[in-house]
């Protein structure tokens, strides 16, 4: 039997047409669409574009998310956050609250969990 989350289909977006667009692109087994938004903190801040603030702020309705990817006491953390945190991810950084996060790049899985229920 082939697992769900094998049924993920994901696909870079890379685009120049649209600024703000999120950086991936994922196609779950039900064939819904989610849109994630990747990131990397060196230290307190996230740096969101006003086009990405803009694009997540317009689609917070929508499966649309944060991915961060920071250092912290102890090694590196997957953050995960909803497009309805765009704005306070941009003001307050790391100080926002994410909706679940885990230690490791090996459980990067218990995050599409929740963007993309089995």
């Amino acid at each position: 039997m082939i697992s769900k989350r094998s049924e993920l289909r994901l696909t870079r977006l890379e685009t120049w047409a649209q600024p703000g667009i999120p950086d991936l692109l994922v196609c779950d087994h039900h064939g819904r669409f989610h849109f994630i938004e990747l990131k990397v903190s060196k230290g307190r801040k996230v740096n969101l574009s006003p086009h990405q603030i803009a694009w997540l702020t317009s689609h917070n309705h929508a499966s649309a998310w944060i991915i961060v990817r920071h250092r912290h006491e102890g090694g590196e953390r997957l953050s995960l956050y909803h497009a309805k945190q765009a704005m306070s991810l941009s003001e307050r950084g790391l100080e926002t609250a994410p909706r679940k996060y885990v230690e490791s790049k090996k459980e990067w899985h218990t995050l599409f969990d929740l963007i993309a229920p089995m």
